[in-house]
């Protein structure tokens, strides 16, 4: 693979002034050039495109949890005939966990970046580039080198980090 030079990385894209790069594994797997892309966004919004789904997922995984949780303290309280078992935990608790983790994914916001290229658009989370504290340098990058196709953008005064 070629080596590649990028302004700003993060774990599911690069960019540079020419190429905005879809990384798996830090590998290059799609590249975008700029000519090919229609319209660029950045805005504070859900982490995920698809976030109601997880969060009708996380509903209905919460719910069967939590009756599975009742089911077994009602036994452990009102019939003590039948011993709570390994099995009961290992049905009740996963189920629970899994739709509360997916419920908290849901709801999390942070900046993203939508990308239009070709009939698609691209939806990745700027969540590593606030992290290493890059953020207000790729907002000046994307107006200097994009700027003709920047739809949308914070004003780097609204921006609280906190």
């Amino acid at each position: 693979m070629k080596d590649f030079k990028y302004d700003f990385v993060t774990d599911s894209f690069a960019v540079n002034s020419k190429e905005i790069h879809l990384l798996r594994n830090e590998e290059p797997y799609r590249i975008y050039k700029l000519e090919t892309v229609s319209e660029i966004k950045i805005f504070y919004g859900k982490e995920l495109k698809l976030w109601f789904v997880a969060m009708i997922i996380g509903l209905i995984m919460s719910g069967v949890g939590i009756y599975l949780l009742l089911q077994m303290v009602k036994q452990i309280f009102f019939n003590y005939t039948d011993a709570i078992t390994l099995e009961h935990y290992i049905v009740t608790f996963p189920p629970l966990f899994v739709g509360l983790f997916l419920l908290y994914s849901s709801l999390r916001k942070t900046f993203v970046i939508s990308i239009r290229t070709q009939g698609k658009e691209l939806y990745l989370s700027l969540k590593d580039l606030i992290k290493n504290g890059q953020l207000e340098d790729f907002f000046k990058f994307v107006r200097e080198h994009f700027s003709s196709k920047v739809k949308k953008m914070p004003v780097e005064s609204t921006i609280n980090l906190d």
